[in-house]
């Protein structure tokens, strides 16, 4: 248990302070608000990956044991990224009823903007193993934290996907609450992932897997097709 709240922690600190700090000591290496943005995602989140596969090792280890075991790995991950898709349909309806369905939160502004600027590199590996670290916490960490306390599934699935979603955006409320109203794809992407982790018996490789893929596929339109 302790090692899962490490992990959330650690998670929480980089995003948060760990951040914070190493954009204040780039910053007096370059101005270039790009090249900033894009290395202090790269290595926060590189950094963080790194500590907690090694806090974690051991279920990842026994999680991959299983994995290997499981039948039709493909179709499942199929499947699962039928879901997602399925999620981010019903997010658009859901936002386009709240008047809210051509607009896009500051974090895939980001994203976007990134991923268009000479360090896109860096970026499509961030985006490759963010998934990773994401999926480390607020499945594999929160489900085992709360398990241990006795927490209904359902209640663990409704919490792990709020934190996912407005983790999100709650460090852009400042600039307007509509990225309240914003966080509803990633809330309801927090609802699917964690259901394909449910129905995966809480193995991490399936819905990490999606996850990456889910995100790989939506970049990669962001580069080459939108």
């Amino acid at each position: 248990m302790k090692k899962h709240i490490v992990a959330i922690i650690s998670y929480v600190f980089t995003i948060t302070l760990g951040a914070k700090a190493l954009t204040n000591l780039i910053k007096q290496i370059t101005s270039d608000v790009e090249a900033i943005n894009v290395f202090v995602n790269f290595t926060s989140y590189f950094i963080l990956l790194v500590f907690i596969m090694i806090l974690l090792k051991n279920e990842i280890k026994t999680d991959f044991t299983i994995y290997k075991k499981i039948p039709n790995k493909i179709k499942s991950i199929f499947t699962g990224y039928l879901f997602i898709l399925f999620g981010n349909y019903i997010s658009q309806v859901i936002l386009t009823l709240l008047g809210r369905g051509n607009q896009t939160s500051q974090n895939q502004e980001s994203i976007n903007n990134l991923l268009n600027s000479k360090y896109m590199i860096f970026m499509l590996l961030s985006i490759l193993f963010i998934p990773i670290i994401e999926e480390l916490i607020f499945r594999k960490s929160f489900f085992s934290l709360l398990n241990k306390f006795g927490f209904n599934k359902n209640l663990i699935l409704i919490a792990s996907s709020l934190a996912f979603g407005l983790i999100h955006v709650v460090f852009n409320l400042s600039i307007g609450y509509d990225e309240l109203f914003l966080s509803i794809p990633y809330i309801v992407s927090g609802l699917v992932l964690g259901y394909i982790y449910i129905k995966s018996e809480e193995n991490i490789y399936t819905v990490t897997i999606v996850h990456i893929l889910n995100n790989l596929i939506a970049s990669l339109l962001i580069l080459f097709v939108i």
